[in-house]
C-alpha cells in the first residue's frame, strides 16, 4: 500500500500500529523517501544486521531509543487517523455493502468524501464562516 500511495503522493512519514513492525516494512517506507514511525517492543535492541532490509529498522529503533520524545510525537499522529476512522464508522456504519473489489473501493471513497464534506460543513457552521461563491 505504501508503494502504491507513493506513486501519486509524496509521503514524508508513516506512523503504523506495532503489528506492522518488521525490517522489511521499515525498508519499504524508507525506499519511498519516508521515515517509519512504528513503535518497537520495550525490549527491542539495536543489533548490527548486515542485511539490506535491516538498515531502516536500525535507524528507526535508534531514534526511538535516543530521542524517544521526538519519536513518540510523530508516532502519536496516528491517533488522528484512528479518530477519523472511528468517526466514519459511527456515522456511515462499520462495513461495506458492495460485492466486487472495485465497487468496495468506490464505496469507501464515497464514504471518505461524505465524511470530509460533513466535517467541512460542520466547521463552517460552528465558526460562522460566510462563503461567497460569486465570480465578481
Amino acid at each position: 500500500m505504501v508503494k502504491e500511495t507513493a506513486e501519486n503522493f509524496m509521503i514524508r512519514e508513516v506512523c503504523a500500529d506495532p503489528a506492522y513492525l518488521s525490517k522489511k516494512n521499515c525498508q519499504i517506507i524508507e525506499d519511498v523517501g519516508a521515515l517509519p514511525y512504528i513503535l518497537p517492543k520495550k525490549n527491542t535492541k539495536i543489533i548490527a544486521y548486515n542485511t539490506k532490509n535491516a538498515f531502516a529498522w536500525q535507524r528507526m529503533v535508534w531514534l526511538w531509543k535516543a530521542k524517544q520524545d521526538v519519536f513518540l510525537q510523530h508516532y502519536h499522529q496516528r491517533s488522528n487517523v484512528e479518530s477519523t476512522f472511528s468517526m466514519m464508522k459511527r456515522k456511515f456504519l462499520p462495513y461495506i455493502r458492495s460485492k466486487t473489489e472495485q465497487a468496495q473501493f468506490n464505496e469507501m471513497l464515497c464514504k471518505v468524501v461524505c465524511h470530509n464534506l460533513s466535517v467541512l460543513s460542520n466547521a463552517l457552521y460552528e465558526l460562522n464562516i460566510d462563503i461567497d461563491f460569486d465570480d465578481n
